[in-house]
């Protein structure tokens, strides 16, 4: 067991130097699942941060299906070749981060899940950006050629909102911000993975949150 493993008191929030310690030591393959909204920085962070790590991201297939060129025409062929890869890692036992929004919390639960039964660690790495600032960053996508023409303010919002929810759901932290909808959101998702929060959290071994508002 690594030291910093001990030195948890219990919590399973760690930070980037944990992280970095755990994929170099542990003896058990590491699953992270990133989480945050559409254009919050997930990438750049994760490859700021962890620039040797295998990842696996939806938006590289989709690309790589437009030759070059982003086409929400590819997303369900990219969608599939990201299901075949993420099943054959965890079956073979190789550390990866797979990337996306996990703004539905049905879906993760199913995720840290299979990836558990296969004996993994798992990791949550969310990456929390105001609203307003991922907005912004899918304009600037926009001026740049990116995809973000496809994608509306109102889908930055949701998959925001969502992998909030997902993140509080599974940290157990900050619950005391959770309102009536939240609570119903979550037991609709409890409702077709597991029967009641705590068995759901036993799929999640560690979490990360990166607050990424800009600094004045």
């Amino acid at each position: 067991m690594l030291l910093f493993e001990l030195n948890l008191m219990g919590s399973k929030r760690i930070g980037i130097d944990d992280l970095k310690s755990l994929i170099e030591k542990s003896e058990k393959p590491i699953y992270i699942l990133v989480a945050g909204s559409v254009g919050s920085g997930k990438s750049f962070i994760v490859g700021t941060h962890l620039p040797n790590i295998k990842v696996i991201d939806p938006d590289a297939y989709t690309v790589e299906f437009g030759d070059g060129v982003y086409d929400g025409k590819n997303v369900a062929k990219s969608m599939d070749m990201v299901k075949k890869e993420v099943s054959e890692r965890i079956k073979n036992g190789f550390t990866f981060l797979q990337q996306g929004t996990s703004a539905n919390l049905q879906s993760t639960i199913n995720k840290l899940k299979y990836a558990k039964k296969y004996g993994f660690t798992t990791v949550l790495f969310y990456v929390d950006t105001p609203v307003e600032q991922a907005i912004e960053q899918v304009k600037k996508r926009v001026s740049l050629g990116g995809h973000g023409e496809t994608i509306d303010s109102k889908k930055v919002e949701n998959t925001s909102k969502g992998a909030k929810l997902t993140f509080r759901a599974l940290s157990g932290e900050e619950n005391n911000w959770l309102t009536p909808d939240d609570h119903s959101r979550i037991n609709i998702a409890l409702e077709k993975t597991e029967k009641d929060l705590e068995s759901a959290r036993k799929h999640l071994d560690y979490f990360i949150k990166i607050d990424n508002a800009k600094k004045d």
